[in-house]
């Protein structure tokens, strides 16, 4: 009788463990959820809505001690946390509490025409020139990494005069546009490593445009910031100083920003006026909810635009 009270002791010990794990787990769930419902509401929110910027709440928002408001956020029987790294520049990380903008990103979708599989040439060039600025390895082959991506998400099955269709790995091109910026590693040359290390200037959500208030250096070079009299590190420097764009304009004289927050774009340059914005639409939040040891974390990529509701074009758990 002891040896069985014992036995069916330690069987229900274990079964109360497993419900207690169940439980945290699910709580931990829905704290991440809430973490994500509550940055989502900051832009949503939003009465600002001409341009944004990554002072603004949905991005990094503080509390009145100046902390930021997202970080270990106590609710019910645990907290949550929204939270992503912005590299200004390659030397410059900073963790920022709240939703990153997808439009301080280059959309590598749109090197190929929506429509057809002609390549933008421009567009293409800025993803070589992204690449050489951040991975500065001389072993990488980025000339192939392009023709390769290039590849991979246009229409035509056939073998291009820039690349080719058949891959090492075995793998048959999707030939259509990239759905998560994950399938980079079923493509040729691109490692996890060369993943990671570009994951936080490439996106393939949105309409391809660059909010100039939000996009780091090496995003704002490769669309063309490095050889006008208008530099990256000036953009930089002037919303750094709190001077943010508020307007675009082409054609109205040298590249300058003036006291009211136009941007002047020169005409006959490489840099296209219609690819840059100052707002922005698309957004991705990094949420963990925290329940005693339990630990949930859920990755989205919404769209929130003025006067809309909310709409999910990414979800994934870990």
């Amino acid at each position: 009788l002891v040896l069985l009270a014992i036995s069916i002791g330690r069987r229900t010990s274990i079964e109360l463990r497993l419900l207690r794990y169940h439980l945290d787990r699910t709580q931990a769930f829905y704290l991440a959820r809430a973490g994500l419902e509550r940055v989502s509401r900051e832009k949503a929110n939003d009465k600002e809505t001409a341009f944004d910027t990554l002072d603004e709440p949905w991005s990094n928002k503080l509390n009145s001690g100046k902390e930021p408001e997202f970080k270990d956020f106590a609710l019910g029987n645990g907290k949550f946390e929204v939270k992503y790294d912005y590299l200004e520049t390659k030397e410059n990380k900073t963790t920022f509490y709240g939703m990153q903008d997808e439009l301080s990103k280059l959309n590598i979708n749109k090197i190929i025409e929506t429509t057809d599989t002609k390549v933008i040439d421009a567009r293409s060039g800025e993803f070589k020139k992204l690449l050489e600025n951040i991975l500065k390895d001389s072993s990488v082959d980025v000339d192939g990494l392009v023709d390769k991506c290039i590849d991979w998400i246009d229409s035509d099955r056939d073998k291009r005069l820039y690349g080719r269709e058949e891959y090492d790995q075995g793998i048959e091109p999707k030939n259509a546009p990239l759905n998560r910026l994950e399938e980079l590693l079923m493509i040729d040359g691109f490692t996890a490593k060369i993943a990671a290390q570009i994951g936080n200037y490439v996106t393939v959500y949105g309409d391809g445009r660059v909010n100039v208030n939000t996009a780091p250096q090496e995003v704002l070079e490769a669309i063309g910031f490095d050889e006008n009299s208008l530099k990256a590190q000036d953009i930089i420097k002037y919303r750094n100083d709190g001077i943010y764009i508020k307007e675009i304009k082409e054609g109205c004289g040298d590249f300058s920003i003036d006291n009211n927050g136009t941007l002047c774009v020169k005409s006959g340059t490489d840099i296209d006026a219609s690819r840059l914005t100052v707002a922005s639409t698309v957004f991705m939040a990094h949420s963990s909810g925290k329940v005693n040891a339990v630990t949930k974390k859920i990755t989205t990529v919404v769209t929130i635009k003025p006067d809309e509701s909310l709409h999910y074009v990414y979800w994934h758990e870990d």
